[in-house]
């Protein structure tokens, strides 16, 4: 089975990514293409796309991701500060907006 030009492109892409990313996981690819290169590629298959489940599942990590390194940077105590005064500026905000739509009783 030959690859497509695009799926070379993307191999070599995620190729690059990896090897700047950790060098121990570099050496253990090294492995995996030594021992596996006397293997037969497998032939070319039709698989469902899940593409769109595994994108939302992934913003949903990046997302909880940058929750959690904001809140390791900032502590504990400095976290519980800033949502007591975002609760509190939310709460003001509603009873503003509540007392202008009703009016003057």
């Amino acid at each position: 089975m030959s690859l497509s030009a695009w799926e070379q492109q993307v191999l070599d892409s995620i190729k690059d990514g990896l090897t700047g990313s950790d060098p121990k996981l570099v050496a253990l690819l090294g492995t995996f293409t030594r021992l596996a290169s006397d293997e037969e590629m497998p032939a070319h298959e039709k698989i469902r796309s899940t593409y769109r489940r595994a994108s939302r599942r992934s913003l949903r990590r990046r997302r909880h991701s940058r929750l959690r390194r904001i809140y390791r940077r900032l502590g504990f105590s400095t976290t519980m500060m800033l949502l007591w005064l975002l609760i509190s500026v939310m709460m003001i905000a509603l009873a503003l907006l509540l007392n202008y739509t009703t009016g003057p009783a």
